[in-house]
């Protein structure tokens, strides 16, 4: 019992991706991408959301997301696309062609479990291992207007991007929109400082209010 309080206070002070390099250390590599696997495999079809995202139409999809999601959504729709998970596969993308950048790698559509990025090594080396797809967002952030949906704010390799792209444009990078719930004032000025526009939406019904400001936008587009 003692053994086990100490092993999941240990767990609870980490960081996510401290505790995947330690499962990863503990068991080996072919574990835990067996483990990722299965959990989403059970992911099931894309929902409304995913239809309205889709409805944006949008040229480029960057998504930390494993799964099969946004390719099953494009493809119900009848758009051609381009799925990229490994870092030589810009090279081959067509510049008018949609492309969907799974920035973290992909276990379904297509299954490539050298392209996982997940644990604190991964995350380190993410720049070394995937230079051209590190580039190419970069690029993306420093041409295009960007909107973050279900994103985590503070993934670190995003940031890490972002802040290469401040540093040389300063005031002239272009600003990030994401969408937030119930996000503080203080917060929300916070971000407006650094470049990222907060779409602060009511977070009582998240699904909802989403859905409700997708159909607005798709509206004025």
């Amino acid at each position: 019992m003692l053994l086990k309080w100490l092993e999941n206070t240990l767990f609870n002070q980490l960081n996510p991706l401290m505790v995947a390099q330690l499962y990863e250390n503990q068991h080996n590599r072919n574990q835990l991408i067996t483990l990722l696997k299965e959990f989403t495999d059970k992911i099931g079809l894309p929902n409304q959301t995913y239809q309205l995202i889709a409805g944006l139409n949008a040229k480029d999809y960057i998504t930390t997301n494993y799964d099969h999601l946004i390719p099953e959504t494009l493809k119900a729709r009848g758009l051609g696309f381009i799925t990229i998970v490994d870092d030589l596969q810009i090279a081959y993308a067509d510049s008018n062609q949609i492309k969907i950048l799974k920035m973290h790698g992909s276990l379904q559509a297509p299954f490539s479990p050298d392209s996982i990025i997940f644990t604190r090594n991964d995350f380190e080396a993410y720049d070394l291992k995937k230079p051209n797809i590190h580039n190419y967002i970069q690029t993306l952030l420093t041409t295009r207007t960007v909107l973050m949906l279900g994103y985590s704010i503070n993934d670190p390799n995003f940031l890490m991007i972002r802040d290469r792209v401040r540093h040389y444009l300063n005031d002239h990078s272009k600003i990030i929109y994401f969408v937030t719930f119930d996000m503080p004032d203080y917060l929300v000025q916070y971000w407006r400082s650094g470049g990222f526009y907060p779409i602060n939406l009511d977070g009582s019904d998240k699904s909802a209010s989403l859905d409700n400001w997708l159909k607005e936008v798709i509206t004025l587009l």
